[in-house]
């Protein structure tokens, strides 16, 4: 298949994209399983205070914690996105048997209860 033409030319990213990623940055975190998720946080400049909504954001397979990325952040809303293992800049997720992974759905709750308590430390 050939790539759908655009006039003009896709040649970079968005600015206000590229403005809005390096303002975010990364972060990463270490479980205790010694794994590593890579996430950002956005949004309301406390978590803690009354009012403000904080979201996890997950992606589905095959794409990355940047899909959250908004245009401006929120002003009541913390958002704190994270690459999934095997995504991004997260490790991979434990294999066996020649490749298949035993990561459960339980191994992935565990860890991101792990990270929201990283998170909220800073608060």
């Amino acid at each position: 298949k050939k790539p759908i033409p655009c006039n003009p030319p896709l040649t970079t990213y968005d600015a206000d994209y590229v403005r809005r990623k390096q303002e975010v940055g990364e972060k990463f975190m270490t479980c205790k399983s010694s794994r590593k998720l890579c996430y950002f946080t956005d949004g309301a400049p406390d978590p803690s205070k009354e009012g403000v909504a904080v979201v996890l954001c997950l992606h589905s397979c095959g794409l990355h914690k940047y899909m959250w990325l908004q245009r401006e952040p929120f002003k009541d809303i913390f958002q704190i996105c994270v690459d999934r293992m095997g995504h991004g800049g997260s490790s991979d997720p434990p294999c066996h048997n020649g490749g298949a992974s035993d990561y459960t759905f339980a191994d992935l709750v565990a860890e991101l209860v792990e990270l929201m308590d990283e998170v909220y430390k800073e608060w």
